[in-house]
């Protein structure tokens, strides 16, 4: 989430998952991956629309570890976590993990 968009919410909702996690399950939390550019919301855009929305607006600070586990509160087309794994993988990370709390269902 851009840091905009968190101090407007008030919080993150990954980033408190993740941290509940991190505690709980007593793995290292890597906060090196920052969306540095705001994007409109995913919700009304289509596939393609949403690849374009995201395109070089997250950048990894730091060197990532080599497994990783990106955490989501919901995962709607994937576009998001595929393009944090593939910028992941780029920046040497070589497993990347998604725990997502819910998925939304498939539309036909």
């Amino acid at each position: 989430m851009h840091l905009l968009s968190e101090s407007t919410r008030g919080f993150n909702q990954a980033q408190l998952l993740a941290k509940v996690l991190s505690t709980h399950l007593q793995i290292p939390l890597w906060q090196e991956l920052h969306k540095h550019r705001r994007t409109p919301h995913q919700a009304n855009l289509d596939l393609k629309q949403r690849r374009q929305n995201l395109h070089s607006a997250f950048c990894v600070k730091t060197t990532p570890p080599a497994h990783v586990a990106l955490v989501d509160d919901v995962m709607t087309t994937g576009t998001t976590v595929n393009t944090l794994a593939g910028l992941l993988k780029e920046a040497g990370c070589e497993r990347v993990e998604v725990w997502v709390l819910a998925r939304t269902p498939e539309v036909r």
